[in-house]
């Protein structure tokens, strides 16, 4: 099997100028696919390869990646914050039963 990443040196030195443009874009939010010199439509590359270049070039847009990462793999449940309100964490709780509040 070849090697997922072979060339890459080699592409990013002849193509100083696409990775500089990749690296420079703000706007996209296209995580896996937006990877320039095929790499965004490269088959042999995972979803999770795919994030191991996204720290390498863009480490600030990682967070949101992973983000996107667990919604395609697991579903959008796991990727998404549950609403609660206080009324109803009060229900659940008693007097042997805390709320705990973790805050990131």
């Amino acid at each position: 099997m070849p090697e997922k990443f072979g060339g890459l040196c080699d592409k990013i030195n002849n193509n100083t100028k696409l990775w500089e443009d990749y690296i420079l874009d703000n706007e996209g939010q296209d995580y896996f696919s937006a990877f320039p010199c095929g790499y965004g439509n490269d088959e042999r590359l995972k979803l999770f390869d795919k994030l191991l270049l996204l720290k390498i070039f863009k480490p600030e847009k990682l967070m949101f990646a992973c983000q996107k990462y667990v919604e395609i793999e697991l579903g959008k449940l796991y990727a998404e914050s549950p609403v609660a309100t206080m009324d109803a964490l009060f229900a659940s709780s008693d007097n042997v039963t805390p709320v705990i509040f973790v805050l990131s």
